[in-house]
């Protein structure tokens, strides 16, 4: 059903479940992080897959803060907000996993800058490593707030509105 904001026609926007919505930013998350694994190996065969990685990396260092502060503003609150002990546990967990993520990718955009193309072959390789690592973990970590923190969200709300 379209509702009009007025009468010229403008559709009024429906609000979006925000774990509904970061469910789908993490399908995103996960398609650039396939592409990352992909040419990573690749850094040093062609100057092109280091420009896409820096462009990868840019990617990520601008958009995680934010969709991070969202999750941590917008979802956390709400399963705090009920005392369970496992939602507290569980949101704890997930903040100091967004540090820790948000320091691996301040660690990937140093070691990118600090090195050009062509690479020496240690420094393709530790990059290599590191962009691994960071993938890794945050498809990891995007599988649990999947799995736990949007589901848990979801149900509370589902129960709210009975």
């Amino acid at each position: 059903m379209n509702d009009q904001k007025d009468g010229k026609g403008e559709e009024e926007e429906m609000p979006v479940d925000p774990a509904l919505k970061a469910t789908r930013y993490h399908g995103v998350i996960k398609e650039r992080l396939y592409v990352l694994e992909q040419i990573a190996v690749k850094i040093n065969d062609e100057k092109k897959w280091f420009v896409e990685i820096r462009n990868l990396e840019q990617a990520f260092a601008k958009e995680l803060p934010e969709h991070f502060r969202n999750e941590e503003e917008l979802l956390f609150p709400i399963l705090e907000s009920r005392g369970i002990p496992e939602h507290k546990a569980l949101v704890a967990r997930l903040r100091t996993e967004h540090a820790g993520l948000l320091a691996q990718m301040e660690g990937i955009t140093q070691l990118l800058c600090e090195h050009m193309f062509p690479l020496q072959p240690e420094a393709a390789a530790r990059i290599n490593e590191e962009l691994h690592r960071f993938s890794q973990a945050l498809c990891q970590h995007a599988e649990t707030e999947d799995e736990q923190l949007f589901t848990a969200v979801q149900s509370l709300n589902a129960g709210a509105g009975r």
